[in-house]
C-alpha cells in the first residue's frame, strides 16, 4: 500500500490577511493568463467544477502568503515558479512576490493502533447547510461535540481519499477543545467556523487542509508538537 504522501510549500515574505487569500489566487492565475493547470483553481471548464480534494491551496503562514502543493500538485507549481512576471495585482494594488522558503517534504500517513497525535485547526468550516440545521437543532453541549466529532472523522477520511491512501484500520478522533462558533464571510456569504483542538490515531501532514473552502486557507491543520513552540503555527 502507497501511503506516502508529497507536500511542497512555497512560502513568501509578502505579508497578507487571511481575507486576501481568494484574491491571491486570482492574481495568481491572471499572472498565468488563466491557462493554469486545472489544480490551480479546480474549474474543469466554466461550467464544471472538479469535485475532489483540492492539491494546490492558498495559505497564510506566520502571517504571510504561501501555497501548499500535493502530490499531483506538486508537478505542475512549476508553472507558476517558471511564470516570468513575479507581480500580481491584489485589491487592485501591484505586489511583487517573493520567494523566501520552500519546503519538500514526504509524510507518511496512515491510521495506528496504538499511537495518539494531536491537532489544531484553524478557520474549519464543518457545515454546509444541511448539518447547519442539524447542528442548530441540539441545545446539548455534549451532543453538539459529539455531532461535530463524526464530522471531523469524515473530513479527515476525505483528505485520505483525496491523498489516495487507503485505510486498514479506523480513524478515531476525540475533540479536546472546541471554540464557540464564528460567523466568517466569505464571497458575501456568512459561514460558521470553529478552532478546534483534537486527538487522533491518524497521521496529518502540517498545513494541509480539511472541511470546506480549503483551497483558500480554511480548516488549516498543524501538529501540536510545532505549534508549541513555532508562531507561524499560530497565525495560520
Amino acid at each position: 500500500m502507497n501511503n506516502r504522501v508529497q507536500t511542497f510549500i512555497i512560502r513568501y515574505s509578502n505579508e497578507i490577511r487571511f481575507s486576501e487569500l481568494a484574491q491571491l489566487r486570482s492574481a495568481i492565475l491572471r499572472s498565468m493568463q488563466y491557462n493554469a493547470n486545472v489544480l490551480f483553481h479546480n474549474h474543469i471548464d466554466s461550467q464544471k467544477l472538479r469535485y475532489a480534494y483540492p492539491l494546490i491551496q492558498y495559505k497564510r503562514i506566520n502571517k504571510k502568503a504561501a501555497i501548499l502543493c500535493m502530490n499531483e500538485g506538486v508537478n505542475v507549481i512549476g508553472e507558476h515558479l517558471s511564470n516570468q512576471s513575479t507581480t500580481i495585482e491584489l485589491n487592485g494594488v501591484p505586489v511583487t512576490l517573493e520567494i523566501e522558503n520552500v519546503s519538500p517534504k514526504i509524510t507518511t500517513i496512515q491510521a495506528w493502533d496504538d499511537a495518539v497525535f494531536k491537532y489544531n485547526v484553524r478557520r474549519w468550516l464543518p457545515l454546509n447547510s444541511e448539518n447547519y440545521e442539524k447542528f442548530c437543532s441540539i441545545d446539548n453541549y455534549i451532543e453538539r461535540v459529539a455531532f461535530i466529532e463524526k464530522i471531523l472523522t469524515a473530513n479527515i477520511l476525505s483528505f485520505f481519499k483525496g491523498a489516495g491512501v487507503t485505510l486498514e484500520r479506523d480513524i478515531k478522533c476525540n475533540i479536546l477543545d472546541l471554540s464557540e462558533p464564528k460567523l466568517l464571510r466569505f464571497k458575501k456569504t456568512k459561514l460558521m467556523s470553529f478552532d478546534v483542538y483534537f486527538s487522533s490515531n491518524a497521521t496529518l501532514p502540517d498545513y494541509i487542509g480539511i472541511g470546506r473552502h480549503v483551497s483558500v486557507g480554511f480548516g488549516t491543520v498543524v501538529q501540536e508538537k510545532k505549534a508549541r513552540n513555532n508562531t507561524e503555527a499560530k497565525t495560520v
